[in-house]
């Protein structure tokens, strides 16, 4: 007898399968689907929004005015022109490479690095 109860069962899965791939709703014969009991949803609050990270200040860098100058060539290639760098040192008060006070170097390369191409 337990051969023939599974293959009922199986039976009636297949009227299901069958039912649901023609777009019917029917239930099978024999079978009365049970109601399942949906688990509450317990009230969590919605997770808080982070601050954003403030970029990490620039080192000091403590180029010698050679590496300083090779820094700010490679920036001119990207950006194309050398106004901008110009303005950027004319912003700390200097003119030439070799004016600008070490502390001052990193400030210089940030704000040049931050020049759109």
């Amino acid at each position: 007898m337990p051969i023939e109860k599974d293959l009922k069962r199986i039976a009636d899965a297949l009227e299901i399968i069958a039912a649901q791939m023609d777009g019917a709703t029917a239930a099978p014969k024999t079978a009365k689907p049970k109601p399942v009991a949906q688990p509450a949803l317990a009230s969590v609050p919605p997770a808080p929004v982070a601050a954003p990270i403030p970029a990490a200040p620039v080192a000091a860098v403590l180029l010698s005015p050679e590496e300083l100058n090779a820094t700010l060539v490679a920036e001119f290639k990207r950006i194309g022109d050398r106004k901008p760098i110009d303005d950027a040192m004319a912003a700390l008060g200097v003119v030439s490479v070799g004016d600008l006070p070490n502390e001052k170097q990193a400030e210089l390369i940030a704000a040049v690095k931050a020049i759109p191409a």
